[in-house]
C-alpha cells in the first residue's frame, strides 16, 4: 500500500487504489440511473394525474383520434401507430380507409396548404396526389362502380415486402402532415416541454441524492459506491473533509464532469480521467478544485485535525483503543504501524 504525500509525521493516510475508484464510480452511476428513473416515473405519474396533465393528454388524444391515423385506448387515453404488417388479414382495408379518412374528412387535422402534397393554385385531390391515380408509378389499382365511387387496393404484382414498404411510405407522410397542423404542434409541445422539465428534475434528483446528500450527511464524502469499495474523501492535508468541500466537489463533478459529458462528447470524462492518473495523490479535476483526494478507508485513519492525530499516536495502546476521534474501517490496533 502506497503512502500519500506530502510527508506526514505518522503513516495514517493511504491512497485509494485506482481500480477501487473506478468501481465506486460505476456503482454510483448505476445508483444515479435507478434513482433518476424512479424519479422520472414518479413525476410523470403525478403530472399525468394532475388537472394540467390530464388536459394535455386529452387534447393530444382527441387530435389523434380525429385524424384516424392511430389505434386508440379510450381507458388509458393512449394511442399507438398503425404498426402491424399491412399484409396481415384485413389490415390493408383498415389502414387504407384510415388514410382516406385523414385526407378527405373535414377536421381530421389535415391542412392541404401545409402538407407535402401542396401545389399552389391546384385543389387537393386524394386519389391523384396521394395514390397517384392515372400515373404509371402508382402502386394501386382502381375501379369505378359507375356512380362516382372509386375503390382501390395495392397492385397484386407487389410482393408482401414491397406492399408493406409502400404503405409505410404514405403513412409516414400522413403523420408528418398531421404534425404540421398548428393545433397539433401546440398540443404536442405542452407534453414535450413537460418531458424536458421532467428529465431535468429527475436528473437533478438522481445525482443530488447519491453524490451530494449521502456524502454530505453520512460523512467523509462517502457515496454508496465509496462505502461499498471502502473509500473515503479527505482534505489536501489528509484530515476530515468539510461540508463545504463536499458541496464544491459535487458541483464540479456532477455539473462539469458528468452533465457536460452529454454535450461535449465525453471530453470532460476523458480529461478528468487523465488528470487522475498523472496528478499527485491521484486527484481528479473535482479533487483539485475542492482541495480533496480519495483515500483507502480500510487502511487509513482519518483524524479531524493534526492535534487529534498527535494525541492518538503519542498515547499508549489502551488509550488508542478508547480513542474515538478518528474514522477508519481498519481493524485496531494492529492493522497499521503506529510510527
Amino acid at each position: 500500500m502506497r503512502r500519500v504525500k506530502p510527508k506526514r509525521t505518522y503513516p495514517s493516510i493511504f491512497n485509494a487504489p485506482y481500480g477501487k475508484r473506478i468501481s465506486a464510480y460505476l456503482i454510483d452511476i448505476v445508483i444515479v440511473f435507478v434513482i433518476g428513473l424512479l424519479a422520472f416515473i414518479s413525476i410523470d405519474g403525478i403530472y399525468s394525474h394532475s388537472r394540467a396533465g390530464k388536459k394535455a393528454n386529452e387534447d393530444l388524444f382527441t387530435l389523434r383520434k380525429d385524424s384516424g391515423l392511430f389505434f386508440l385506448d379510450y381507458d388509458t387515453k393512449q394511442t399507438t401507430y398503425l404498426h402491424y404488417d399491412i399484409n396481415e388479414p384485413n389490415n390493408e382495408t383498415i389502414y387504407l380507409s384510415r388514410l382516406e379518412h385523414f385526407y378527405t374528412v373535414e377536421n381530421s387535422g389535415f391542412i392541404y396548404e401545409q402538407s407535402a402534397y401542396y401545389i399552389a393554385d391546384v385543389s387537393f385531390d386524394y386519389y391523384q396526389m396521394v395514390l397517384k391515380m392515372g400515373e404509371e408509378s402508382s402502386l394501386f389499382t382502381f375501379s369505378d362502380d359507375g356512380a362516382g365511387n372509386i375503390s382501390y387496393r395495392y397492385r397484386e404484382d407487389l410482393s408482401n415486402s414491397e406492399k408493406d414498404a409502400a404503405w409505410r411510405g404514405v403513412y409516414q407522410v400522413a403523420l408528418l402532415d398531421l404534425q404540421k397542423n398548428p393545433t397539433y404542434i401546440k398540443a404536442e409541445k405542452v407534453l414535450k416541454d413537460f418531458v424536458v422539465i421532467n428529465l431535468a428534475l429527475s436528473s437533478f434528483i438522481g445525482t443530488i441524492v447519491p453524490w451530494l446528500l449521502i456524502p454530505l450527511f453520512v460523512g467523509h464524502g462517502r457515496s454508496v459506491g465509496k462505502f461499498m469499495t471502502g473509500l473515503a474523501v479527505v482534505n489536501k492535508e489528509g484530515y476530515q473533509v468539510t461540508k463545504g468541500q463536499v458541496i464544491i466537489r459535487f458541483l464540479v463533478f456532477g455539473v462539469i464532469e458528468t452533465a457536460l459529458n452529454f454535450h461535449l462528447f465525453f471530453i470532460p470524462l476523458f480529461l478528468t480521467s487523465g488528470i487522475l492518473t498523472i496528478t499527485h495523490n491521484n486527484r481528479a479535476f473535482h479533487d483539485l478544485v475542492s482541495k480533496t483526494y480519495v483515500v483507502n478507508a480500510q487502511t487509513s485513519r482519518i483524524f479531524k485535525n493534526k492535534d487529534d492525530e498527535e494525541v492518538f499516536f503519542t498515547s499508549d495502546e489502551e488509550a488508542q483503543k478508547a480513542n474515538k476521534t478518528f474514522f477508519t474501517e481498519a481493524r485496531l490496533p494492529s492493522s497499521l504501524p503506529l510510527r
